[in-house]
Order: C-alpha cells, then sequence, then structure tokens
C-alpha cells in the first residue's frame, strides 16, 4: 500500500465522494488523483457509482477492505501516540506535533502559491 493511498482514503466520507472534491480536500492534483483512484479501484480500497446528484460524475466509496484499512491505520496511529507518549513524555508530543504541523502548513503554503518565506 503506498502512502499516497492515505489523504484519499481517509478523506471518503460515509456518502462517498467525487474526485472534485477528493482533489479540493486532499490538494492532489487531477492527473494524480485519476491515477492514484485507478490503483486503488484495482487494489480494491475504493469502488465508483454513478452520482445521484449529478449523473455526469461519480461518487467514490470505500469498499469493505479500504474501511479495514481505515481502521488499521487509525489503530497503529493510536498505538503509535500511545508509545511515544511513554517515550518522550505527553506533553513534549503535543510540542513535537505542533511545531510538524506548522513546517507542513508552511510547505503546503508554498505549493499552493504563497512563495514568501518567513523572516527573522
Amino acid at each position: 500500500m503506498k502512502i499516497s493511498y492515505m489523504p484519499i482514503i481517509c478523506n471518503i466520507t460515509v456518502d462517498g465522494n467525487t474526485t472534485s472534491e477528493l482533489a479540493r480536500m486532499t490538494m492532489i492534483s487531477k492527473q494524480n488523483m485519476s491515477r492514484t483512484i485507478r490503483e486503488l479501484e484495482q487494489n480494491g480500497m475504493i469502488a465508483s457509482r454513478v452520482n445521484s446528484n449529478d449523473k455526469r460524475s461519480e461518487t467514490l466509496e470505500l469498499t469493505e477492505s479500504g474501511k479495514q484499512l481505515v481502521i488499521d491505520a487509525n489503530t497503529d496511529v493510536f498505538r503509535m501516540s500511545t508509545i511515544y507518549k511513554k517515550l518522550v513524555g505527553a506533553k513534549d508530543l503535543e510540542i513535537a506535533v505542533s511545531v510538524l504541523n506548522k513546517i507542513i502548513d508552511y510547505h503546503e503554503s508554498l505549493e499552493a502559491g504563497n512563495e514568501e518565506l518567513l523572516e527573522d
């Protein structure tokens, strides 16, 4: 399973999502999204059906395998969080996650066309 699958799989709602909705939520280009969706369908993680609101588009839904993957991933995240809290303490883990999220936000803003660099 490719790590690039996770943003898509984890953003599919109970009612399903269109490709455009997922591209917007995950900030993945439509070209990359199409390839990844095709791979996820081939791997049996998602299935598509005609969108009930717009017959011209499809809605993507998690299959039972896809749902199990999300459950397993969440279980692993919880388990690793518990290990990390024991390793560094809850407060330091909270600080580390906060710092990493700020770094990720910064790089995502660069990808979104914000070329402004932070200065001292």
